[in-house]
């Protein structure tokens, strides 16, 4: 543990050095960790009947090849190459494992992915009763002092648990928590904890005694900081803003625990050679031409104080809260606001600058610098796709969201002695529980989340995508056309809208004008494989097989590694009477992860013809492993197994 030193004879907050004590108090500890686990586990167990949504969940899981059916295949796959351009293969092997568990222990899963959504959302939840543990160890260390403070003991641990509570507890963290495809930012922010504390504590061993330091083995410290090298690995194999972890440590080390700069850097200098093939490959992923809207360079630094400014809002008056807050850089720059919005967020870092050289003071100054460090892989500083919805989001602040926890679990102690403040602290922490409680509930389905969008924002283009995708759903055609088209007139460019006007235009048996649609769409984006695979199926649909398999071509030659195509190639090629194309293209499919029990039938049905029922055999009974309720499945592989028995 890291305590602090006796900074003046005058009862005030206190600075905490390397000094280390052992702690002698497990059984308050273990309290803690107790009211943590039942209040986390009161507050958010009820994302574990949650719903898949269709907010990027069925690129990332529902829908991903990989993820439906999961194997070590699928695994080294995520392993070899970015997904959804996005290199995070640690997370999708945590997908991976969820969808094994679900397979394993809810088979007959409702949902049409076969996958139980329960599992993915209790990862989650898991994931962060573990962070808010780590969070609490980390601010007792930094909040410790010596024995003979004049703040009770039981109040010394009473301020870390306080601050925690509001990471834990603070509606900003639903959207983290209920929307499995955040599980990346639970992820990156665990092993980035892990990293942080074992990097202290390598800290710790080096400020030993020259002469302890002989009596063990010289390597024994080093051990701990290749562990946190390799927590932090994990953290960026997690998600890319793990790359503002060193600066997290940077701010511990060098203005909290006031370690010489030459000592930090030398120790961070692998951190920042480790980071930097990763950006270097994300911005490969996502190139800026990908973005609609790109700010000019001096107006992003006043982007990235907006950004922060509604973040700093959001933080201390969580009442409207929303999935998509569409707030743009070409929205604010174009109304204005850029130049007035980010004076809070300012006017907070000057105080801190002018509080920094009182020593009293320093660990708040620490938490808000935490507070902006992490959040300035985000911030807009430097562009990024998203940001073609909103420069924020609440999951961005997950991690960052742990230096405003530090300033109240400072607040806590360095106020102690005044009950208002006690008294302020717990009703906040109640405050925020109980508002987290109904806040979760926008998230159940989708049907409730497009309502939640729109109660936020009436035009919300998104809102309108997830309302008119819904009511497809329920084929309430008309209703729906009204919706997507409405959500179309506000933002064109949205490639969700199109695709699900284009589904409609194709389910209101509109072929024509699907056609006419998509062949626009392939215009305007020539790169774009979706598009060419939807004319595909829309050409196929009205009998016209030779633009059909033209546009399938075309769609393989921008995306190589689009599994569904191949698939739909197979079933042009098998009806064409070439059984043997038809089986190469769904061998492709195969290959690439595109596994589902209709491919694997129709591989199987190829060998059947062929007189080929041994090979046959085992892809009949993989496609009833993967759905039992095959019956046409379950036919052909009685058949295929006669028909061996005949030759036998």
């Amino acid at each position: 543990m890291f305590v602090c030193e006796e900074m003046s004879k005058r009862n005030r907050p206190r600075i905490w050095t390397l000094e280390y004590r052992k702690l002698d108090e497990q059984g308050l500890l273990w309290k803690c960790i107790g009211i943590l686990l039942v209040g986390g586990v009161l507050v958010y167990f009820q994302v574990l009947f949650f719903d898949f949504l269709r907010w990027d969940d069925p690129a990332n899981v529902s829908n991903n090849p990989y993820i439906k059916s999961p194997s070590l295949s699928g695994v080294i796959h995520f392993w070899q190459n970015a997904y959804w351009n996005l290199y995070i293969p640690l997370i999708y092997t945590l997908y991976s494992i969820s969808a094994g568990i679900s397979h394993v222990f809810f088979p007959e899963a409702s949902h049409p992915s076969g996958l139980n959504p329960g599992v993915f959302h209790g990862l989650n939840l898991f994931l962060h009763l573990l962070n808010s543990i780590l969070v609490l160890r980390l601010f007792r260390d930094l909040l410790s002092y010596e024995r003979g403070s004049t703040y009770s003991d039981n109040w010394h641990y009473l301020a870390p648990l306080f601050g925690t509570l509001v990471f834990l507890l603070h509606p900003i963290q639903v959207e983290t928590v209920a929307w499995i495809s955040a599980t990346k930012d639970l992820t990156y922010t665990f092993f980035g904890l892990l990293a942080i504390q074992n990097y202290l504590f390598f800290l710790n061993k080096r400020k030993v005694d020259e002469g302890e330091r002989k009596e063990r083995k010289r390597g024994s410290e080093f051990g701990t900081y290749v562990i946190s090298l390799l927590c932090f690995s994990l953290a960026l194999l997690s998600k890319p803003s793990a790359v503002c972890i060193p600066l997290f440590v940077l701010v511990l080390s060098y203005f909290g625990l006031k370690r010489p700069l030459k000592e930090t850097a030398t120790f961070l200098f692998p951190w920042l050679i480790i980071c930097l093939p990763l950006i270097i490959y994300t911005k490969i992923q996502q190139p800026s031409s990908d973005i609609e809207y790109i700010a000019d360079v001096w107006l992003r630094p006043l982007i990235a104080l907006d950004s922060i400014s509604f973040y700093l809002y959001k933080i201390l008056f969580p009442l409207k809260l929303s999935a998509v807050y569409e707030r743009s850089p070409q929205f604010i720059v174009e109304s204005g606001q850029v130049y007035w919005t980010g004076l809070p967020a300012l006017v907070l870092f000057l105080i801190g600058l002018v509080f920094w050289k009182r020593r009293e003071f320093r660990i708040a100054c620490v938490g808000i610098l935490l507070l902006y460090v992490g959040l300035l892989p985000v911030s807009g500083l430097i562009p990024f796709r998203y940001q073609d919805y909103s420069t924020v989001a609440d999951h961005y602040l997950y991690f960052p969201l742990i230096g405003f926890c530090l300033l109240v679990a400072w607040i806590t102690m360095a106020f102690s002695q005044l009950k208002a403040v006690r008294l302020v602290v717990v009703l906040f922490c109640c405050l925020i529980a109980i508002r987290t409680s109904f806040s979760l509930r926008n998230w159940k389905d989708d049907e409730v989340f497009a309502d939640f969008l729109l109660r936020y924002n009436r035009n919300s283009y998104v809102g309108l995508n997830v309302l008119g995708y819904q009511q497809m759903s329920k084929h309430e055609y008309e209703e729906a056309y009204k919706s997507l088209k409405k959500s179309l007139s506000i933002k064109p460019q949205s490639d969700s809208a199109r695709k699900d006007f284009g589904a409609l235009l194709f389910r209101m048996n509109r072929y024509d004008e699907a056609i006419e649609y998509f062949k626009q769409l392939s215009l305007e984006q020539p790169k774009n494989a979706e598009w060419r695979k939807n004319l595909g199926v829309l050409y196929y649909r009205k009998k016209m097989v030779n633009e059909a398999i033209s546009s399938y071509l075309d769609a393989i030659s921008i995306n190589p590694n689009y599994g569904e195509v191949y698939q739909n190639l197979g079933f042009i090629y098998f009806n064409a009477k070439k059984p043997m194309k038809a089986l190469n293209m769904y061998m492709k499919a195969l290959s690439l992860g595109h596994v589902n029990p209709n491919v694997l039938n129709m591989i199987g049905v190829i060998y059947l013809r062929n007189k080929r029922e041994r090979e046959a055999i085992p892809y009949f009974e993989r496609a009833l492993r993967m759905d039992p309720s095959l019956q046409g499945v379950r036919s052909n592989l009685k058949l295929a197994v006669h028909m061996l028995g005949k030759k036998n």
